[in-house]
């Protein structure tokens, strides 16, 4: 079962529309990508081709992701390669019996096994071998590879797998491995694109975390100086003050630096009552002031 979060799914999007277009010699960048499908326009001048592959893997991949927690139908393959292709319909009369036959062959093995296979690395591995057979079948015109690797993706949502996108960098030894059906090496290299899909998300979590505690941190920082700056200060509110911005500098984790903002927010109580009581005094000095005076 798919339990990606939203922006896991868009960044897969963007991943898989990237390097499964690449792979069939439509050169788009990730900039491309999401000016097109996130700002909604074409940031340079590209063949009208290489905008329409992007368009119909964007319909694609929603496709898979509504329909993926269920199993693969031979009606899904046919929908996916004719939203690839652009047609509005793909007959399955139009399609020679012997390989419509053959499809539904290839679907009934891929759900029995991904049922029956309970290791991850084993899944992987029939995926793989389910995937150098339906590139043999070849059913379409057209799209096979597309429609393929999009299968591929599919599945491993489906199963609760890192999705396996094969990168356009590996365009040469992808298409070797097919031509010479060579299963071992085609599994290395659904892995070795597998773990680049884990540190992807892993970066970009990194980066997201990383980002968020330099703001976080900023923030503290900035707070702890206007309160510095608005309330007025005695010798232990100074010593206060200077010990919780040294202890903003070395915050390396969420409860420290809830402990930080707490001893924060104590400093700001401090802060404030020691001008209450300031005010208070300034006050009282007036009244007696004016009592002396009569």
């Amino acid at each position: 079962m798919n339990h990606m979060n939203r922006d896991d799914l868009e960044k897969l999007s963007i991943y898989f529309i990237i390097h499964n277009t690449g792979i069939n010699e439509c050169s788009v960048s990730e900039d491309d990508v999401k000016s097109i499908l996130i700002d909604k326009y074409i940031p340079r001048k590209m063949p009208l081709k290489d905008v329409l592959e992007i368009l119909r893997h964007k319909k694609v991949f929603r496709y898979i992701i509504s329909h993926c927690d269920g199993e693969i139908t031979v009606k899904d393959i046919l929908t996916i390669n004719r939203m690839l292709l652009h047609e509005e319909d793909i007959d399955p009369d139009q399609i020679p019996e012997e390989k419509i036959n053959e499809l539904y062959r290839w679907v009934k093995e891929l759900n029995y096994r991904m049922k029956t296979s309970s290791k991850k690395d084993s899944k992987v591995f029939i995926l793989m071998e389910l995937h150098l057979k339906f590139e043999e079948i070849r059913p379409f015109r057209d799209g096979n590879g597309r429609t393929g690797r999009a299968l591929i993706v599919w599945s491993c949502l489906q199963q609760g797998l890192t999705p396996v996108v094969i990168e356009k960098e590996y365009n040469r030894e992808y298409i070797e491995c097919l031509k010479h059906r060579d299963l071992q090496n085609l599994y290395k290299l659904a892995v070795k694109n597998q773990k680049k899909d884990i540190d992807l998300v892993k970066n970009n979590e990194n980066n997201e975390n990383n980002e968020m505690t330099k703001n976080a941190l900023k923030a503290l920082y900035n707070e702890l100086e206007d309160i510095y700056n608005n309330f007025p200060q005695t010798d232990e509110l100074e010593v206060k003050k200077a010990e919780i911005q040294s202890s903003v500098t070395v915050i390396k984790n969420k409860a420290e630096y809830e402990r930080v903002k707490q001893d924060l927010r104590e400093y700001e109580k401090a802060c404030m009552i020691h001008r209450r009581n300031l005010k208070y005094n300034e006050e009282r000095e007036n009244d007696l002031g004016r009592i002396r005076k009569y």
